[in-house]
């Protein structure tokens, strides 16, 4: 049994593929983003499709009054993953409900990737505003 996002057959379904300007569908970082709404459109899971990727997500409870200077402090990690080739996205946001909290969300083609990236986690001065965290890794099919 297939689970689709929406109907490829329903005249009222939008082409997300054309939706995207060229500038993004021709960028070889966004290459899986459009690969994937085009396999949703198709009705092709990603188990189908033959794709793995690595998930990790979850959120990290911040000191209060020091999520800015977490999240400003994380901008050289995210840049670095951003540019790593097998890094298909990397995202470390406030949460906008919870003051203290900073959600995590990242994608990799490999785990053997995300293994080598990871050695180049957050320093000591960002950890320091660490209280908790819950974070989760799984491998998509």
């Amino acid at each position: 049994m297939r689970t689709h996002l929406f109907n490829p057959g329903n005249p009222g379904t939008l082409d997300w593929t054309r939706s995207i300007s060229p500038e993004i569908r021709g960028h070889p970082k966004n290459y899986f983003l459009v690969q994937s709404l085009y396999n949703v459109q198709q009705g092709t899971t990603l188990k189908e499709w033959g794709a793995a990727v690595v998930i990790v997500y979850g959120f990290l409870e911040i000191q209060k009054g020091k999520r800015k200077a977490f999240l400003s402090g994380s901008r050289e990690a995210i840049l670095a993953a951003r540019q790593n080739k097998s890094c298909l996205d990397f995202s470390v946001s406030a949460d906008l409900i919870e003051e203290n909290r900073v959600n995590i969300f990242e994608s990799w083609k490999t785990k053997k990737a995300l293994n080598e990236f990871r050695g180049s986690g957050p320093g000591e001065d960002l950890s320091a505003h660490i209280l908790n965290a819950s974070i989760e890794e799984r491998e998509v099919k």
